[in-house]
């Protein structure tokens, strides 16, 4: 049976999975499109370990560093997503080929500055997941595993897929 924590690795799993494609695309109406999903993804399981997780955990007091330390880890990577969203190269700068492709004109150094930093900003937003993610799956996990009986960790689960059926059809 689905527990929470199986489903909140599977969203550090996916959004990693995210996070390599962006990396290994070269074209920026994909990144653009890659960024939006994963910082989409992001907020889903930010809410999903914020609203029900980590309350389900307060009541053991050996967790509250750990628990204290990853929401000020999720509001940083909260706030990088917001400013890399702000900073989004201009999709203008795409040309349309003959075929009816996109292809990128030769860029200006300023368009190219603009890429960089953005792409840069990306990967800053992908070492702060990553950091985030190996913390709660090293050291949160099997401590909620522990402390918390597998009926508490399944119900935990319903209530995170009812949360995402709903955030999908708002």
């Amino acid at each position: 049976m689905l527990n929470a924590i199986s489903l909140l690795k599977d969203d550090h799993h996916r959004i990693s999975g995210l996070f390599e494609l962006f990396a290994d695309s070269d074209q920026l109406e994909e990144k653009l499109t890659l960024f939006q999903q994963i910082k989409d993804e992001l907020e889903q399981h930010s809410f999903l370990e914020e609203k029900i997780f980590y309350p389900a955990l307060s009541k053991f007091y050996e967790l509250t560093d750990l628990i204290d330390t990853s929401y000020e880890e999720l509001d940083e990577m909260e706030d990088l997503a917001e400013d890399i969203e702000q900073m989004e190269p201009d999709t203008e700068d795409l040309a349309t080929s003959e075929d009816g492709g996109n292809f990128i004109e030769e860029p200006s150094a300023e368009q190219s500055a603009v890429t960089n930093r953005y792409d840069e900003a990306v990967e800053e937003l992908r070492l702060m997941f990553q950091r985030h993610m190996d913390q709660v799956e090293r050291e949160i996990f099997p401590d909620a595993r522990d402390l918390l009986d597998p009926d508490e960790l399944e119900n935990l689960a319903t209530e995170m897929n009812e949360v995402r059926t709903i955030g999908k059809a708002a």
